[in-house]
């Protein structure tokens, strides 16, 4: 089939089930030479598309690589976590163990071990919706189960990533992969010490059309975390940091708060997470104030990046690239977290109403940094020198 007839066959296939017709999406076909993928399409354009597979792994296609494309049933339905188990248990093997929750499907070595990892990721999902509902969020239900594979050793971890195409190294403890949908960790039995330093940059996959950026990152930066009683008391220091980070992104990611497909300013990602990692958020009913739901380690590298190194007036820059990501990575990383912090704890509706809306851009879209500026002063404040004072302020009277 060719390009155009392909790209006008997923045009209105695509157009009708969203728009005009009220229908859900229909399960297509695609023939990619020797192999065929099933799934929905959530995004396409004249050169390429996006196909949303059943076990909720996405794949950039370009059109002229399609062979045949037919429907297979009038109604995408993603697989239930019957189905999801089974398949992972014949991905991975009689060694691996397989284990569901609500939303969560983990696979482990060990079948006790595998259930308390399902149940801490259930309870943080828990967590993490009751916390940004009752702040003015809308929280969606995820429309596949969420998988996570704790693999027991960081040699097997490393291939799973490299057929990933994640480059993998001693110092990277775990990631979760936007495309894949899928968190990987691996337990670290030589050390119970945090680790400090997110080292694991972005990927992208190579655009699918030229001109239009259609690149899903990779979101792979454990941070580290204090300590927590109770379902944690089993599960090492790293290994439970990298838990908590990852599984607050694939939440967000599958929860609306970020787009699986689209550019996602860094700070907007990075800051979400950072926020929830801290113990007083996730057991906010504990506490009263706002000190007791910091993030202790980004705040106290804010205070003194503030004083030292941070430029006056350079909220604009911030907010208009991840060049801060690429320069000064911890910085960034406090940065994010502050001023996202702020934004939940001052302006939690509109903050809610802006990352609603920076999710549902055209994720075929670049996003340039003029268009992000103006998004945010549109939907938070116009007055960026104001708010930065204010910011400035906040974080420097938590005591």
């Amino acid at each position: 089939m060719s390009g155009i007839r392909l790209w006008l066959a997923l045009a209105v296939a695509t157009s009708c089930s969203a728009t005009l017709c009220a229908a859900p999406p229909a399960l297509i076909e695609v023939q990619l030479g020797p192999n065929k993928l099933q799934g929905k399409v959530v995004a396409h354009n004249t050169n390429s598309f996006w196909l949303l597979g059943q076990d909720g792994r996405l794949r950039a296609l370009r059109s002229d690589e399609v062979g045949k494309f037919h429907q297979v049933s009038p109604r995408f339905n993603g697989w239930t976590g019957t189905i999801l188990r089974e398949q992972l248990r014949r991905e991975f093997g009689q060694s691996f163990d397989v284990v569901g929750t609500r939303h969560y499907v983990v696979c482990a070595k060990g079948e006790q071990k595998a259930r308390a990892y399902a149940d801490t990721f259930e309870e943080l999902f828990r967590s993490f919706h009751m916390y940004f509902s009752v702040r003015g969020f809308k929280i969606d239900e995820p429309e596949f189960p969420l998988v996570a594979v704790i693999f027991p050793e960081y040699e097997s971890f490393a291939r799973y990533a490299k057929a990933e195409n994640v480059q993998a190294s001693p110092t990277l403890k775990g990631y979760y992969l936007t495309t894949s949908n899928r968190i990987a960790l691996y337990e670290d039995r030589l050390s119970t010490a945090a680790w400090r330093s997110p080292v694991h940059s972005p990927w992208d996959l190579p655009p699918p059309s030229d001109g239009e950026r259609s690149s899903p990152r990779s979101s792979g930066w454990p941070v580290a975390l204090e300590g927590q009683s109770g379902a944690w008391e089993a599960l090492e220091g790293s290994l439970k940091d990298t838990m908590i980070h990852e599984a607050t992104h694939q939440a967000a990611f599958n929860s609306g708060l970020h787009s699986r497909i689209g550019e996602n300013p860094k700070w907007i990602v990075e800051g979400l997470a950072t926020v929830f990692e801290a113990p007083g958020i996730r057991n906010s009913s504990s506490n009263s104030g706002v000190k007791a739901r910091i993030n202790r380690e980004r705040f106290v590298w804010f205070g003194n990046f503030a004083k030292t190194r941070r430029k006056a007036k350079s909220l604009e820059n911030f907010l208009a690239s991840d060049a801060p990501f690429a320069t000064g990575v911890l910085d960034a990383y406090s940065e994010a977290w502050a001023f996202s912090f702020f934004l939940i704890e001052t302006r939690p509706r509109a903050y809610a109403e802006y990352l609603r809306t920076i999710a549902a851009r055209d994720p075929l879209q670049t996003y340039p940094p003029e268009a992000r500026v103006d998004d945010f002063k549109k939907l938070i404040n116009k007055e960026l020198p104001l708010l930065e004072s204010e910011f400035l302020r906040f974080i420097a009277g938590i005591k």
